[in-house]
Protein backbone atom coordinates (compact mmCIF):
# COMPACT_ATOMS: atom_id res chain seq x y z
CA UNK A 1 0.00 0.00 0.00
CA UNK A 2 0.79 3.46 -1.08
CA UNK A 3 0.51 6.03 1.21
CA UNK A 4 -0.34 9.83 -0.10
CA UNK A 5 1.55 12.56 0.98
CA UNK A 6 -0.32 13.67 3.76
CA UNK A 7 -0.37 9.95 5.42
CA UNK A 8 -3.83 8.85 4.34
CA UNK A 9 -4.05 5.28 1.67
CA UNK A 10 -6.95 5.60 -0.90
CA UNK A 11 -5.26 2.88 -3.02
CA UNK A 12 -7.82 0.11 -2.23
CA UNK A 13 -10.93 2.43 -2.71
CA UNK A 14 -12.81 2.42 -5.93
CA UNK A 15 -13.51 5.58 -7.85
CA UNK A 16 -17.17 5.43 -6.80
CA UNK A 17 -15.86 5.10 -3.29
CA UNK A 18 -14.07 7.87 -3.09
CA UNK A 19 -17.19 9.87 -5.04
CA UNK A 20 -18.91 8.98 -2.30
CA UNK A 21 -16.89 9.20 0.73
CA UNK A 22 -15.88 12.87 -0.75
CA UNK A 23 -19.71 13.60 -0.74
CA UNK A 24 -20.20 12.32 2.73
CA UNK A 25 -17.13 14.55 4.18
CA UNK A 26 -18.70 17.59 2.01
CA UNK A 27 -22.15 16.78 3.97
CA UNK A 28 -20.41 16.44 6.97
CA UNK A 29 -18.42 19.66 6.94
CA UNK A 30 -21.53 21.85 5.54
CA UNK A 31 -23.35 20.48 8.37
CA UNK A 32 -20.40 21.10 11.04
CA UNK A 33 -20.41 25.00 9.98
CA UNK A 34 -22.84 27.01 8.25
CA UNK A 35 -20.43 29.10 6.90
CA UNK A 36 -19.21 26.33 5.06
CA UNK A 37 -22.45 25.77 4.04
CA UNK A 38 -23.32 28.97 2.47
CA UNK A 39 -19.85 28.66 0.48
CA UNK A 40 -20.70 24.88 -0.70
CA UNK A 41 -24.08 26.31 -1.79
CA UNK A 42 -23.01 29.11 -3.60
CA UNK A 43 -19.91 27.09 -5.25
CA UNK A 44 -22.19 24.61 -6.69
CA UNK A 45 -25.01 27.35 -7.50
CA UNK A 46 -21.92 28.88 -9.39
CA UNK A 47 -20.67 25.55 -11.10
CA UNK A 48 -24.03 25.29 -12.19
CA UNK A 49 -24.99 28.22 -13.72
CA UNK A 50 -21.30 27.72 -15.30
CA UNK A 51 -22.64 24.37 -16.94
CA UNK A 52 -25.63 25.87 -17.75
CA UNK A 53 -23.95 28.97 -19.95
CA UNK A 54 -21.88 26.76 -21.12
CA UNK A 55 -24.80 24.73 -22.66
CA UNK A 56 -26.30 27.32 -23.34
CA UNK A 57 -23.60 28.45 -25.36
CA UNK A 58 -22.90 24.82 -27.25
CA UNK A 59 -26.39 24.44 -27.85
CA UNK A 60 -26.23 28.06 -29.59
CA UNK A 61 -23.02 27.37 -30.94
CA UNK A 62 -24.52 23.78 -32.19
CA UNK A 63 -27.81 25.99 -33.85
CA UNK A 64 -25.37 28.71 -35.42
CA UNK A 65 -23.35 26.09 -37.23
CA UNK A 66 -26.45 24.28 -38.49
CA UNK A 67 -27.61 26.91 -39.87
CA UNK A 68 -24.02 28.12 -41.48
CA UNK A 69 -23.99 24.44 -42.97
CA UNK A 70 -27.06 24.83 -44.12
CA UNK A 71 -27.06 28.26 -45.80
CA UNK A 72 -23.34 26.39 -47.54
CA UNK A 73 -25.48 23.45 -48.67
CA UNK A 74 -28.05 25.40 -50.24
CA UNK A 75 -25.60 27.86 -51.96
CA UNK A 76 -23.64 24.41 -53.21
CA UNK A 77 -27.06 23.05 -54.17
CA UNK A 78 -27.68 26.62 -56.06
CA UNK A 79 -24.31 26.94 -57.67
CA UNK A 80 -24.36 22.82 -59.24
CA UNK A 81 -28.26 24.07 -60.55
CA UNK A 82 -26.91 27.16 -61.90
CA UNK A 83 -23.57 25.75 -63.57
CA UNK A 84 -26.02 22.65 -64.99
CA UNK A 85 -28.12 25.14 -66.44
CA UNK A 86 -25.38 27.09 -67.73
CA UNK A 87 -24.38 23.86 -69.61
CA UNK A 88 -27.46 22.85 -70.64
CA UNK A 89 -27.34 26.40 -72.80
CA UNK A 90 -23.87 26.56 -73.76
CA UNK A 91 -24.68 23.00 -75.14
CA UNK A 92 -27.59 24.68 -77.40
CA UNK A 93 -26.16 27.15 -78.43
CA UNK A 94 -22.91 25.26 -79.55
CA UNK A 95 -25.70 22.96 -81.20
CA UNK A 96 -26.93 25.09 -82.91
CA UNK A 97 -23.47 27.00 -83.83
CA UNK A 98 -22.36 23.59 -85.39
CA UNK A 99 -25.28 23.50 -87.55
CA UNK A 100 -25.40 27.02 -88.92
CA UNK A 101 -21.39 26.62 -89.40
CA UNK A 102 -22.36 23.20 -91.57
CA UNK A 103 -24.68 25.28 -93.89
CA UNK A 104 -22.02 28.19 -94.53
CA UNK A 105 -19.60 25.23 -95.44
CA UNK A 106 -17.03 26.43 -91.85
CA UNK A 107 -15.83 24.72 -89.29
CA UNK A 108 -18.03 25.48 -86.12
CA UNK A 109 -14.23 25.70 -84.29
CA UNK A 110 -13.47 28.76 -86.71
CA UNK A 111 -17.02 30.55 -86.01
CA UNK A 112 -18.80 32.29 -83.63
CA UNK A 113 -22.76 32.62 -82.76
CA UNK A 114 -24.25 35.83 -81.50
CA UNK A 115 -27.51 36.63 -79.82
CA UNK A 116 -27.59 40.52 -79.58
CA UNK A 117 -30.12 42.26 -77.44
CA UNK A 118 -28.44 45.80 -77.77
CA UNK A 119 -30.70 47.72 -79.29
CA UNK A 120 -27.51 50.33 -79.81
CA UNK A 121 -25.04 47.18 -81.11
CA UNK A 122 -28.40 45.61 -83.10
CA UNK A 123 -29.20 49.28 -85.03
CA UNK A 124 -32.48 49.73 -83.20
CA UNK A 125 -33.74 46.12 -84.35
CA UNK A 126 -32.94 44.02 -81.51
CA UNK A 127 -33.10 40.93 -81.37
CA UNK A 128 -30.66 39.48 -83.76
CA UNK A 129 -28.69 36.51 -84.51
CA UNK A 130 -25.58 36.55 -86.21
CA UNK A 131 -23.07 34.22 -87.49
CA UNK A 132 -20.06 35.16 -88.16
CA UNK A 133 -16.55 33.87 -89.10
CA UNK A 134 -13.87 34.08 -86.25
CA UNK A 135 -14.08 37.39 -84.38
CA UNK A 136 -14.80 39.69 -87.10
CA UNK A 137 -17.33 42.38 -86.78
CA UNK A 138 -18.80 41.24 -89.43
CA UNK A 139 -21.74 38.99 -89.78
CA UNK A 140 -21.84 36.22 -92.44
CA UNK A 141 -25.49 35.33 -91.85
CA UNK A 142 -27.66 37.97 -89.64
CA UNK A 143 -31.22 37.49 -88.86
CA UNK A 144 -33.60 40.30 -87.58
CA UNK A 145 -36.03 38.41 -85.44
CA UNK A 146 -38.88 41.11 -85.24
CA UNK A 147 -39.15 41.42 -89.22
CA UNK A 148 -38.06 37.89 -89.95
CA UNK A 149 -35.18 39.58 -92.47
CA UNK A 150 -32.17 37.58 -93.33
CA UNK A 151 -28.99 39.48 -94.70
CA UNK A 152 -26.06 36.82 -96.18
CA UNK A 153 -22.45 37.76 -97.51
CA UNK A 154 -23.27 37.26 -101.55
CA UNK A 155 -21.47 34.00 -101.19
CA UNK A 156 -23.97 32.24 -99.34
CA UNK A 157 -27.26 33.57 -101.19
CA UNK A 158 -27.76 29.32 -102.44
CA UNK A 159 -27.59 28.91 -98.85
CA UNK A 160 -30.69 30.97 -98.11
CA UNK A 161 -33.52 28.77 -97.32
CA UNK A 162 -31.58 26.57 -94.73
CA UNK A 163 -30.13 29.71 -93.55
CA UNK A 164 -33.40 31.04 -92.98
CA UNK A 165 -34.89 27.68 -91.24
CA UNK A 166 -32.01 27.66 -89.16
CA UNK A 167 -31.70 30.92 -87.91
CA UNK A 168 -36.08 30.79 -87.58
CA UNK A 169 -35.40 27.64 -85.24
CA UNK A 170 -32.06 29.12 -83.26
CA UNK A 171 -33.93 31.89 -82.34
CA UNK A 172 -36.71 30.50 -81.31
CA UNK A 173 -34.64 27.84 -78.94
CA UNK A 174 -32.76 31.14 -77.69
CA UNK A 175 -35.89 32.61 -76.99
CA UNK A 176 -37.22 29.83 -75.07
CA UNK A 177 -33.97 29.58 -73.00
CA UNK A 178 -35.02 32.40 -72.11
CA UNK A 179 -31.65 34.21 -72.72
CA UNK A 180 -32.76 37.66 -72.37
CA UNK A 181 -28.74 39.81 -72.66
CA UNK A 182 -25.99 39.31 -75.65
CA UNK A 183 -24.32 36.47 -75.66
CA UNK A 184 -21.72 35.02 -77.49
CA UNK A 185 -20.16 31.44 -78.50
CA UNK A 186 -17.42 30.68 -79.95
CA UNK A 187 -17.24 26.95 -81.56
CA UNK A 188 -13.81 26.61 -80.02
CA UNK A 189 -15.87 26.59 -76.62
CA UNK A 190 -17.54 23.22 -76.79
Amino acid sequence: MQASDDGLDFSELSDDQIVELAVALAREAMRRNPALQAAFSRALLDERERIEAAARGSAQAKRAEAARLERQARAAAEAVANERERRRVQDALIAYLRAGAAIVGNQAENMSLIWDRDPIQARGKAPKLRLNLGRQTWSLVEYEVASGELYTSPGLRDARPALLAWCREAAAAIQALGIDRTTQIRGNEG
